[in-house]
Order: C-alpha cells, then structure tokens, then sequence
C-alpha cells in the first residue's frame, strides 16, 4: 500500500535542472548507487541518487536496481511535465511523494529491497480533451495565452507541432521551456524545420529527448514522429507502421511538423521527399488513423483523404500566410474525444502585438521574427563605414555592428539572382535591393563591402542607439560613396533613383523581405 513518510538523518540538497531536490538519506547504510532505467520519459539529469526527467507520456516507468543487499538503498526523482494532480503513482516499496506545482512532483525512496519499480499512470475518461498548436517560433505570447486558457478546466494534454524557436539557439530553447512549463498541463513536443537549425536539433534533444515516441491514453494511441528535415527517414516510417500497427486502440492519433502534402491548390510548401510523403499516408490510412496533426504552414486547414483526417496547426505565433477566410488567423486545437466520437476545432488566439525591437524575416514560403538577442546571437561583423547624403555631405562616421543580411535571410531559405530583397522601416519607408547586394562579387566588395543588419552604433545598441536597427554597408575603405551607390545598383534600384548613398541605409528596419523572381 501506497503512503507517504519522512526519513529521518540528514538532507542533502542540490539543484537539478532549475527545480530543488531535497534527498533525504536515513541513518542506517546507504548502498552505491543503483542502476536506472527509464521509459516514457526523457532523462533530463541523472546524479547517483537523484534524477530529473521530463515526461514524454501519461505512462512512466523507473526502475531502480542495486548490486547489493546490505543496507537500504535510497533515491530521489523529479519528474515535470504531467498533470501532478491526475497522475498516480504507484510502487511495491513506500513512497514520499511531494507535489512541486502542477506539473511536477518529487518522490523519495528508501528500500531493503534490492529491486524497485515506480509506474506513473493517468485514470482513463472516456470523455476528455486534448489541444494540438504548433509554429510559436519563439513568440511566447500565444503559449501565454493558452496558459490563461487551461487555468481552471484543463485539457488532459496538450502537443506543440514544432518550430518552438526561430532558428535553434539555447536561448530561445530556454524562453520557450519556461513558457511551456507555465502552461499548467503536460505539453508533448516534436521537432520543426526551424528548431534543427545552426546544430539547434542537439540542443532540443537535450532538452526535449527524440522527436519520435508514442504513448497510449483511454481508449486512444497517440505517436510522434520526426519531420523536422521535411522528410520522415525510412528507419522512422518502419517504426510508425510497427507501432500503428501493434496498437489495439480503436482511435489514433499521429503529429509531425512538416505535412505530407499542402492543402492549398499550387502550394508546395510541404515533405519534399513525395515518396516518404506518399509512405507516411499510405501508413495512416493502412492502420486506420483517426487525424494526423502538423504544422509547418502558417494558417489552420482540415482535409479529408481517403478517410483519414489531416489537420494543419501553424498558427500559435508565427506570421501567417493566408487571409482569415482561408485559416489565416492565429489559433491552437480543442479535440474532444467522446467514446469513438472525435471532433477538432480551432479556437482564435489574440495576434501577436508590434515589438519595436523585433524584426521579421521573411519569402514567399516562410517568415521568422526575431529578437535582439536572436540577431547579436548570429555571427557578427563589426567595422568602421560612413556614407554621402543626397548633398554629398558625408554622415553616419562610426563602427556599425551586426550580422550580414545573407545569414539573416538564409534562416527562411535561399536568395537567387533576380529576386528582390525589399527592406522597409516601421515608418513606412522601403529600399529594394538585388541579390549582388547580398551577395557582392570582388568588384562591388571593392565599392559597398558587406551589407548588414546594424543594431550597435559605437557601442551604443538598441534602444539606447535610436537609429538601429539599421542597414549598413561596410566597404574596406569605410566610405560609402553616391559615386559607389550608384555603381551598386540595379536599374531601377538605389542611387538610379535617388542618387544618395543614405537613402540605401534604412533606419528602424521592421522587416528584411526576399521577393522571388516569378519569371
């Protein structure tokens, strides 16, 4: 029988993973350590008698194991990311069991046994909700407004489709963790594009354990599986057959980031592997899978195929990319499940709030805002430069610091020769540059050098710099001449228009845009 106790002799305590670990040791023997396996859970930090897990499941199992009998053998585990006040815990040995907030608990085990096994499960409903959002991409306000949402009737569960960050940095990863955790239930996660970036897919491992799992709750199979490289890898597609295909429950469920095919008529923003688009389809519908949920598009679509149901979440953050008639408005996912009855509607969240220190990136297919903290995370050029005003009078002396446009846009995709790159400032004004101003050969490097993306003048950043953030050219000669614009632009471009060398120096840059060449 299940109780709680307090062992008696000394505590130690030890910070595990931003939570407080207490672990009591008793006054009798104290074994080594003992072997630990976990499942349903990813292993957040493992000490010699204390461990932190997140969960990856509504059904955990740890076993702890000694090599010797003398002695009692004592542990401590913390385990986030479930419904502390749903889940039950239960083993043959005596537990104390300390509730840390509503996402996470603690337990303490001291045994003679020289084998303990601790199971985590949550009582079945055959009624019950669960809510399916994806795309925040590093826009914490949307996952703050699911939390005030759930506070007070919350869902069994929630899944985030991928895309949590804008481009993989621990920074981000760590604003998205804590906005996750304020989210008062658990939130199960996979992998998008976005995330993998700049060796952003060891950290979100690290964080978060594999993209690909599975795990059962009521009367329903729930599997995850990784997308986030916009193709499902065949080791993973077996896996998704096998394990659609052991499961007995009459409804399942599969989430991914990036969806098999796009809904929307001559949009390819989808797998671009069609053979592991066509397999991962043929391996729903051959296993009878009730919804399939992705991301990836920025918008909120439900299609029918050949009986299963594909719905797109890519709304809780991101910039959208249809009108609100074609589910271009940001939202999450309510699913009911009801007996063998399940129903999915989309629930409007507030659209995101202007940030004056946020930029956005963005092409015809993508689109990414980021921070201060986003952009000095990239890498930097910081060099004198100064430029002629319409009067050929010389302005703006000073060393400008930032990462080059080139690296900014190849966070949404590739730039080609004959699209355009449209900047435009938060007042309204724009300056249209070409692809050999991102890219300049050793001819116009001579002339305009590096074209970045300031946000420090002199030392001085935003907003303490009120002219950033800013574009800047950078020639080696530090002086960027009318004479140099004009050998520098286009037709139709630049110094061609308005012969000033300023002009092409936006201020208060709001949005870096590359337009595709549609010849």
């Amino acid at each position: 029988m299940q109780r709680k106790y307090i062992l008696a002799g000394a505590a130690i305590i030890c910070l595990v993973s931003g939570l407080l670990v207490i672990t009591f040791f008793p006054s009798f023997p104290r074994r080594s350590p003992p072997h630990v396996t976990v499942s349903g859970a990813h292993i957040l930090e493992k000490g010699d008698y204390n461990l932190a897990l997140r969960a990856k499941s509504v059904n955990i199992s740890i076993n702890l194991a000694w090599n010797e009998s003398e002695g009692h053998g004592c542990y401590s585990t913390t385990v986030t990311n479930i419904a502390a006040d749903r889940i039950i815990p239960q083993s043959q040995s005596d537990l104390e069991i300390n509730v840390l907030n509503e996402t996470s608990i603690k337990i303490d085990v001291c045994t003679a046994s020289e084998e303990v096994g601790i199971y985590f499960t949550m009582p079945p409903k055959s009624e019950f909700n669960f809510l399916v959002f994806g795309d925040s991409q590093g826009y914490q306000g949307c996952l703050n407004e699911i939390a005030s949402i759930v506070e007070g009737n919350p869902p069994a569960f929630a899944f985030h489709c991928g895309d949590l960050t804008p481009f993989g940095q621990r920074h981000q990863y760590e604003e998205v963790y804590h906005a996750l955790q304020n989210i008062s239930i658990p939130v199960f996660t996979t992998a998008g594009n976005h995330d993998v970036r700049l060796d952003g897919g060891e950290i979100y491992e690290e964080i978060f354990g594999s993209s690909t799992y599975s795990f059962d709750y009521s009367n329903c199979h729930f599997a995850v599986v990784n997308s986030s490289n916009y193709t499902v890898q065949s080791d993973e597609l077996n896996w998704l057959d096998r394990d659609l295909s052991a499961s007995k429950k009459p409804l399942k469920f599969v989430f991914t980031h990036v969806p098999p095919f796009d809904p929307r008529p001559g949009s390819i923003h989808s797998m671009t592997n069609q053979t592991s688009a066509n397999r991962l389809m043929d391996i729903v519908e051959k296993n009878n899978v009730s919804t399939v949920f992705a991301g990836h598009i920025h918008l909120y679509n439900s299609t029918v195929r050949n009986g299963t149901r594909y719905v797109i979440s890519g709304g809780s953050g991101a910039r959208l990319v249809a009108n609100p008639q074609n589910g271009g408005f940001h939202h999450f996912i309510n699913v009911t499940v009801s007996g063998s009855s399940v129903s999915a509607e989309p629930i409007e969240l507030s659209a995101p709030v202007a940030n004056p220190q946020r930029i956005m990136i963005k092409n015809d297919n993508d689109a990414l805002e980021l921070s201060l903290q986003d952009i000095a995370s990239l890498p930097q050029i910081e060099e004198y430069s100064s430029f002629q005003n319409n009067f050929g009078n010389w302005r703006g002396q000073g060393v400008y610091t930032g990462p080059t446009i080139a690296n900014l846009i190849e966070l949404v995709g590739d730039m080609a020769p004959g699209d355009i790159l449209r900047v435009e400032s938060s007042d309204g004004y724009s300056q249209n540059y070409s692809y050999s101003n991102v890219y300049p050969n050793s001819s116009w490097s001579e002339l305009q050098g590096s074209m970045i993306l300031a946000y420090s003048y002199n030392g001085t950043t935003i907003p303490e710099w009120d002219e950033g953030m800013r574009i800047a050219m950078l020639p080696p000669d530090g002086k960027y001449s009318n004479d140099d614009c004009l050998a520098t632009s286009c037709p139709g471009m630049g110094c061609n228009v308005y012969l000033s060398a300023g002009a092409r120096w936006v201020k208060y840059v709001a949005s870096i845009e590359v337009i595709q060449d549609d010849a």
